[in-house]
């Protein structure tokens, strides 16, 4: 990843030398990755990443799920219920899921 990012100087850092020594610096390197992953867009870093093989997952905001393309093609956003809360204020919510059918699976064998 710190080659991905041009940070080649990070590579031989000791604290990322195993995970417990990146349990211990933790907060320091979740410094070091903010600052160097702020330079390029979550589909730069995904595209990159992926081209790296190494795995990778945009995170979405609750607006941000709500405005993805995957759940609008799938019907989330058409299922999700709005909501007018008068100490929340306005919210989705989203409807049960689909009811199965009352039928049992078979049984193996």
């Amino acid at each position: 990843m710190f080659r991905i990012a041009g940070r080649e100087d990070q590579n031989d850092d000791p604290r990322y030398a195993n995970p417990a020594t990146r349990m211990r610096y933790s907060e320091e390197i979740y410094c070091i990755l903010e600052k160097m992953i702020a330079d390029r867009t979550v589909e730069e870093w995904r595209r990159a990443l992926d081209v790296a093989a190494i795995p990778v997952q945009k995170a979405n905001t609750k607006q941000g799920l709500l405005d993805d393309e995957q759940p609008m093609a799938t019907g989330f956003r058409q299922s999700a219920v709005q909501i007018l809360q008068s100490s929340a204020g306005c919210f989705h919510m989203a409807r049960r899921c689909r009811a199965l059918a009352a039928v049992l699976q078979p049984r193996a064998g």
